[in-house]
Formats: structure tokens, C-alpha cells, sequence
């Protein structure tokens, strides 16, 4: 046996001290809930920042007092509402990043067709992109709901 054969390679030690998710029968969690930690944060931000540009729109628009609008509350709820959604993401994420952190030989039990639909790897790998990604997300949030409501609008620059 080569070095480089799968059969040849040892059980981690890791395994005897914290058994991964590998080893417990059934981890398959769904798609989509994998995706929403990957880029729930992202369409978060997404909305709350389209909806601002909006309701900052909104506020040039006169009422028949000749007062504009008060939508700052709403900019406030709507921020409010995707930075919930953003954590919300990134407990997805850090739940999914838990449950995978300790596989062993990913590459080792792919080649001996020992591997879980998705692989396990796989799983991971997105689950550190959404930790990233949402914590970016978030910060953005909290900037464009601070922001938004601060800034003066309807005049020219």
C-alpha cells in the first residue's frame, strides 16, 4: 500500500475526543436553509436598501399641508426588520459551521465513496462564506438604517 491510498490513511485522534457530524446518522439539513445562511443577510440588505432609496424619494413628495413626509420610522422598522433577518442568517450559518467544523479527512472519505449528499465539505465551506457575508451585511444594515433616516433629502447638490 502506498501512502497515497485511501485505505491506508488512520482515523484521526480527533475523532475519539469530539466525533463529528460524519458519524451522526441523518445530517442532511435542507437546501434552502443552507442557501438562507449563506445569503439571507445579503437579500436583507438588498431590500432595506432599495426601500430606503425609496421612502428617501418618498420624502420630497409634498402632502396637502406642504410638509413632507415622516418616513424615518419606517426606514428605522425596516431596518430594524433585515438586521433580524441578518442575524437570524448568520445563526444559521454559525449552527451549520458547528455542526461540520470537526470532519476529519473530507477528500479521504469522498475517494471511498464514504461521503453524505451534500458532502459535508461542501456544507462548511458555505457555512464560512455566510458567517463572512452576513456579518458584512449586517454592518451595512446598521450604516444604511442609521443613514438613511439622518440624511436631508430633496435638495440639489
Amino acid at each position: 500500500m502506498s501512502s497515497r491510498d485511501p485505505e491506508a490513511l488512520e482515523p484521526s485522534s480527533i475523532e475519539a475526543v469530539a466525533p463529528g457530524p460524519v458519524e451522526v446518522p441523518g445530517f442532511n439539513p435542507p437546501t434552502a436553509l443552507v442557501w438562507f445562511g449563506v445569503a439571507g443577510g445579503a437579500f436583507a440588505w438588498a431590500a432595506v436598501h432599495v426601500s430606503g432609496y425609496e421612502f428617501s424619494l418618498r420624502r420630497c413628495i409634498p402632502t396637502g399641508t406642504g410638509a413632507l413626509l415622516s418616513l424615518s420610522p419606517w426606514q428605522i422598522g425596516i431596518a430594524a426588520g433585515g438586521a433580524l433577518v441578518a442575524v437570524a442568517a448568520i445563526g444559521v450559518s454559525l449552527w451549520l459551521f458547528l455542526r461540520t467544523f470537526r470532519i476529519d479527512d473530507v477528500a479521504g472519505m469522498e475517494r471511498r465513496g464514504d461521503g453524505s449528499p451534500p458532502p459535508v465539505g461542501r456544507i462548511q465551506f458555505l457555512s464560512m462564506v455566510g458567517l463572512t457575508v452576513n456579518a458584512l451585511a449586517l454592518a451595512i444594515i446598521v450604516l444604511d438604517g442609521v443613514g438613511a433616516p439622518l440624511l436631508t433629502a430633496c435638495q440639489q447638490s
